[in-house]
């Protein structure tokens, strides 16, 4: 028994300190919330411009001794456009004849994956044309958190797990501002 309990410890052990590639952020799924928020308001169509990073520090997310990328193209500023899509299309907005334009310039995107709690945090620059005019140019912040864990595997798959809901919870931030409803509405 003693000879059992000490191989799963070294197990463990050995498991937290091993090296770690990159990971890859789970596909996008969008969410209930979204789309009754979209789906509320008699909203323009919209059609999806470039999304872009601020600096390119923010393609790579650090978790412990891994490194998370995108699954699409290695860009996360095409992770969020792709969320956006599905999100408006899903809704019935997303038209590529659309006069609203969406695009977005991603500031911050990272997560923390320190004790007692994992933090991950999002932000970016929304801007929505109309015919060539700015009708909604805001910068929307947003932070998930959840319990984090001493070992390094757990607390990484966490963090990897957790991706997607933060780009939810950044997308709902936009949906459900009273300005981006203003600017939308027929």
């Amino acid at each position: 028994m003693k000879t059992l309990i000490r191989f799963i410890l070294f197990s463990l052990l050995a498991m937290s300190l091993t090296g770690c590639m990159a990971l890859q952020a789970p596909p996008y799924e969008p969410a209930i919330a979204n789309y009754d928020a979209l789906e509320k308001g008699n909203y323009k169509k919209i059609s999806i411009g470039d999304f872009t990073l601020a600096k390119k520090e923010l393609n790579e997310i650090g978790l412990r001794a891994c490194t998370l990328k995108s699954p699409l193209n290695d860009s996360f500023s095409d992770y969020v456009r792709s969320a956006f899509e599905e999100e408006f299309y899903k809704a019935g907005m997303l038209s590529e004849s659309a006069n609203c334009l969406i695009s977005g310039i991603m500031v911050e995107n990272e997560i923390d994956t320190g004790l007692p709690t994992a933090k991950g945090t999002m932000a970016a620059t929304i801007t929505i044309q109309e015919k060539g005019q700015t009708i909604f140019d805001k910068t929307l912040r947003v932070t998930h958190t959840w319990p984090s864990h001493f070992l390094g595997d757990i607390a990484i798959t966490r963090g990897q797990q957790n991706y997607p809901t933060i780009v939810r919870k950044f997308v709902n931030a936009l949906v459900v501002d009273p300005d981006f409803q203003k600017a939308m509405a027929q």
